[in-house]
């Protein structure tokens, strides 16, 4: 097992490098009708992501509920650089200027010398 977990740390470090964030993304049980969408009984399958500053990527570890043990980790075959948030904040600046737009013009035309307004 330590050599598995040796070969399973080189393989992390030699895609995505020493300097890794992780943030906890899922944990299942699956229960189906199906034998094989079913997890096996009495485990969890979690789904951790792990992220350095261009690319992310995600790990799933199958741990055994009566004694917390791992039985089985993975790797996903994901490999995607980190998407900018520059399109996020320029579609957020635009629906904001609407609202701001709006109770301009409403306040020009309270203040207006019109009659009828």
């Amino acid at each position: 097992m330590k050599a598995v977990l040796a070969n399973f740390k080189q393989l992390i470090v030699k895609n995505w490098g020493t300097k890794l964030e992780y943030s906890f993304m899922t944990a299942e049980k699956t229960f189906s009708t199906v034998e094989t969408k079913n997890t096996p009984p009495n485990t969890t399958l979690v789904s951790v992501q792990f992220n350095n500053d261009k690319y992310f990527g995600v790990l799933q570890a199958l741990f055994d509920d009566k004694s917390n043990k791992i039985l089985n980790i993975k790797t996903l075959e994901v490999k995607e650089p980190i998407p900018t948030m520059v399109y996020f904040w320029l579609f957020g600046l635009l629906a904001i200027m609407v609202p701001i737009f709006n109770i301009y013009v409403i306040r020009l035309i309270k203040r207006s010398d019109l009659s009828r307004k």
